[in-house]
């Protein structure tokens, strides 16, 4: 069976972050998560928001090509909410593909981002329903999904490497799957990331002059003119 065309820009696009020229500089980020999304449930006409918390680890190459940089992200959350008649429990674990531009204004240890991104994801969703008959009823079911998001950051430089940053990730469904006689939906997802990371290669090392500086010698020795050094 020929693969969709989004397993065909996934592998080609991991193919190109493998290969992707050495000794750019590159950032490595632990996130803690907000997480929070619209559930929707049209067979009992249910409504709740939910939220929760999840955690990412995030490699981004910078300025691979040009300014663009590439990145890998693996990721976890958990959202669980209640409205009248159901409670809800989601739980999702994903890789994600990112392809974004930073760049900086002023000043300059302040770096903004932009970020496109793909995420294939295992979720996992549990419905207890309560029953006409005053019982409760449990549905249980797991589904793959895929969905594009787009996300805007910033980070604080603290030295060259280190950084601390935050990041607002938008997307537009975090789940939808039919089972039984339930379509249970959870929309507009809404994920705020707190990072710590560090920074390393390419020319965000810099170097501390030690010993005597290169290039001419300099002949403005004022003991030479006044004479007035042992």
């Amino acid at each position: 069976m020929k693969p969709s065309i989004f397993t065909q820009l996934l592998l080609v696009s991991l193919l190109t972050f493998v290969l992707s020229p050495v000794g750019k500089a590159g950032e490595i980020a632990l996130s803690s998560s907000t997480v929070s999304g619209d559930y929707a449930e049209e067979t009992d006409s249910q409504y709740a928001v939910i939220s929760g918390s999840g955690r990412m680890l995030t490699y981004r190459s910078v300025e691979t090509f040009a300014f663009l940089d590439l990145g890998l992200q693996w990721g976890t959350y958990f959202l669980e909410g209640k409205s009248l008649l159901h409670q809800v429990k989601l739980s999702t674990d994903y890789v994600d593909l990112i392809t974004g531009i930073s760049f900086q204004l002023y000043p300059q240890w302040v770096k903004y981002t932009l970020d496109l991104g793909y995420r294939l994801s295992v979720d996992r969703m549990k419905i207890e329903r309560q029953t006409s008959a005053g019982g409760t009823e449990t549905n249980e079911v797991g589904a793959l999904g895929q969905q594009f998001f787009s996300r805007w950051g910033i980070k604080l430089f603290l030295g060259h490497s280190l950084f601390l940053g935050i990041t607002q990730e938008r997307q537009g469904l975090l789940y939808d799957k039919v089972y039984k006689d339930l379509k249970p939906q959870v929309k507009d997802g809404r994920i705020t990331n707190f990072l710590v990371g560090y920074r390393f290669g390419g020319h965000s090392t810099v170097q501390v002059p030690t010993g005597i500086p290169s290039g001419p010698t300099n002949y403005n020795d004022p003991c030479l003119y006044f004479i007035i050094c042992d």
